[in-house]
This record gives structure tokens, sequence and C-alpha cells, in this order.
């Protein structure tokens, strides 16, 4: 096989992987029109670059690196020096456990955290129905807490300790919870920040996924 040749099929290869990383249409018609719209080019000349048949111009190379923010190498390197997806999140432990790294694919999660939301994540120290012991659970810390939903499960401040609880229901003013697992004290929680006194307990956070050993 000819250099160019497989350069043109490395090249088109970490562009599709790129393409999907960012969520751009699966089907060779509606990706190749979108890269077209985002890199300024016909929908023949995107076909061309995404298919691997055709070599790469030095012109399209520059112009696909400053598009999707990266270098020649990344595209031509025999093993490229991939960078972090920008929405990749350094979640640091709340209960003494060592940060994680945080990704989770479009479209997976029911009731994903807004996009730059402070998240932590605590261990599940006891066996429950609902997470296996060791289950690392996230959950984005709450700055307002609009939007608690009965059934939901919240990490839960009070007597100066974290607590993973459910919420039974939800009120304008206060919402109840109860302890996940094994049995313990139920909580009225008010829900505007104006009513919450000193050593009354809070939301600490809403808890979104779970990462549970094997």
């Amino acid at each position: 096989m000819r250099a160019e040749a497989t350069y043109a099929q490395r090249a088109a290869r970490r562009l599709n992987a790129l393409l999907d990383e960012e969520g751009f249409p699966f089907d060779e018609l509606g990706r190749s029109k979108a890269v077209g719209a985002r890199i300024g080019i016909g929908m023949q000349t995107a076909q061309q670059l995404l298919s691997g048949l055709v070599p790469w111009t030095w012109v399209q190379i520059d112009k696909v690196c400053s598009v999707f923010n990266r270098t020649p190498g990344y595209f031509l390197d025999p093993v490229a020096s991939e960078p972090m997806p920008s929405d990749v999140q350094l979640v640091p432990s709340s209960d003494g456990g060592e940060s994680i790294v945080w990704r989770s694919p479009r479209g997976f999660l029911a009731h994903p955290p807004a996009l730059g939301t402070p998240l932590r994540y605590i261990t599940m120290r006891e066996r429950t129905l609902r997470y296996p012991l060791g289950s690392l659970l996230l959950y984005e810390e709450i700055g307002t807490v609009e939007g608690v939903r009965a059934g939901g499960a919240y990490v839960i401040e009070r007597d100066d300790r974290l607590e993973v609880m459910q919420c039974q229901a939800s009120g304008e003013t206060l919402a109840s919870f109860e302890p996940i697992g094994q049995q313990g004290i139920s909580v009225m929680v008010p829900l505007a920040p104006a009513t919450a006194g000193d050593g009354q307990a809070r939301i600490a956070g809403s808890i979104f996924a779970a990462i549970s050993p094997s």
C-alpha cells in the first residue's frame, strides 16, 4: 500500500472517531453534510475526506485541524496523542476516596447534570437492593432545590455527616426523605434556604449515576 493511501485511511479513521465522539450523524449522507457545513467545504469533498480513499491535501489537513482543534499528528501519526474530550470532569470524593474521571455517553442519563455543575461522589458502605455494596454514587452539588423529585435519590447532610436517602414526597417548602438500605430515621428538609436554620438537614446533592463493582 502506498504511503499516501495509508495516511488517507488513518486520517479518515481518526476523523470519523472524532465525529462519533462529538455526536455527528452516523449515516453517510448526514455525516457528509454536517462535516461539509462545519468545515466549509462541499458535501462531495467531505465524503472524500471521510472515505479514506482520497489523499488529503495539506490545505485540507490544516483546515480540519483548525476546526477541530487538533494537531496534524492527531490525524497522521501511527499513534495519536489524543487530548481528553472537552466534557470529561474530575470528580472528587466527599468521603475520603480518590478522585475519579467521569464522562457519560450522550443520551445515556435520564437526568444529566448541567454542563459545568460541580460533581462529587459518595461511596455506598452498606448493602442495599438499590445499590450494591461499594458503589460509587455520583451526585451534582445543588445550588437551588428546584425540581426535587419523589423517588429520586439524594445526598442529605445532617448532624455533620452525609447520608444517601430517597425522597418520599416534595411540597412547596418541605421535602421528606427516608434512608436507602437499613432502617433509619426519616427527615424533613426545608426547600427554601431562608427557612433552613443552623443544624437543620439540607440537600447536598442529587444522585444521577452509580458505578458499581462487578
